[in-house]
């Protein structure tokens, strides 16, 4: 088996991870053992409808958990690098568009993005193009709704 790529990650995104892992394997697995416990009483499992979604709930359950072990497992936590003002992961950025819009995003790997809370992927068209670049570059993006320009303002 080919090893993982790994998977970055900032401080309050593996947190987030470990929080869910830990809630999935406590309380979500101890109220998921039971409800598959009361659905097997009074009934054959070919008929019993109930024990049946119980039993297939039980296994997306535990194949959630088993995707966050490896995502924990793959995690690269993303530091801060010096403020040599060059955009990499875990930098925020502030990038101004044709419209003369400006928004600021911070970096981030793909499982953390959220470009509505200002996070976006290293790998989506505008983190990509803004990585290794400096304040007062100009970068082009090659979107899925066509090629826009920014012009990087800040980088910290």
């Amino acid at each position: 088996m080919a090893p993982s790529s790994p998977t970055y990650v900032t401080p309050l995104g593996l947190n987030r991870i470990q929080e869910e892992l830990d809630f999935l394997c406590t309380t979500k697995r101890a109220e998921m053992a039971a409800y598959l416990s009361e659905t097997q009483i009074g009934g054959h499992h070919v008929d019993n409808t109930e024990y049946q979604y119980a039993y297939y709930a039980k296994l997306l359950l535990e194949t959630r958990i088993s995707e966050l072990q490896q995502l924990l497992a793959n995690a690269q936590l993303i530091e801060k690098h010096g403020d040599d003002g060059v955009a990499r992961l875990g930098s925020t950025v502030t990038v101004q568009d044709d419209e003369l819009e400006k928004e600021t995003y911070m970096i981030v790997g793909p499982l953390e993005a959220n470009p509505g809370e200002g996070l976006i992927s290293n790998e989506c068209p505008l983190g990509r193009a803004l990585l290794d670049h400096r304040a007062g570059d100009n970068v082009t993006v090659i979107a899925p709704d066509g090629v826009r320009s920014f012009r990087l303002i800040a980088v910290s």
